[in-house]
């Protein structure tokens, strides 16, 4: 009789989790963009890796430039920390058509790497974060707004 109550607690357990439970990352988010490194030369290369562990599904737009691997490289904006204020820091111009969005599924990571800085303004060396931007289209919805930064880092 224990074994079955214990076996139906497990079973009860496990559906609540699977319903709502996800494993989270820094700061209990469960959707996730950190860079390999805390500090980068502006011509060395960085990685940035989103962790999807929300249960939805969200689209990060490109910015129709190409990274390593023939990967698209996101459509980001560099921001540079200035007297304890994000200032915009600018991003990479691209000539070619959008591309469609990369899926980034639940429970899943995706990985690019490109040039520390791509941005079209002068490199200033400090401390930035990455801001990536996400379409909503067909109602797919949007990371919150504080997940949408990469974690800090330095640029010397």
């Amino acid at each position: 009789m224990f074994t079955i109550i214990l076996n139906l607690l497990i079973v009860s357990l496990l559906i609540i989790c699977l319903s709502g439970c996800y494993i989270t990352g820094p700061d209990g988010d469960t959707f996730f963009i950190e860079t390999d490194k805390p500090s980068y030369a502006p011509d060395e290369m960085l990685t940035v890796t989103f962790t999807n562990r929300s249960g939805y599904r969200y689209l990060l737009i490109n910015s129709g430039c190409d990274a390593l691997e023939n990967k698209p490289l996101p459509d980001l904006h560099y921001e540079r920390k200035d007297n304890d204020e994000w200032v915009d820091a600018g991003g990479p111009v691209c000539p070619e058509v959008l591309r469609p969005p990369v899926e980034l599924h639940p429970s899943r990571t995706y990985s690019v790497t490109f040039t520390a800085y791509v941005s079209a303004m002068e490199f200033v060396p400090g401390t930035y974060r990455l801001r990536f931007y996400f379409s909503d289209r067909d109602g797919t919805p949007l990371p919150p707004e504080d997940q949408r930064f990469s974690n800090e880092f330095r640029i010397e």
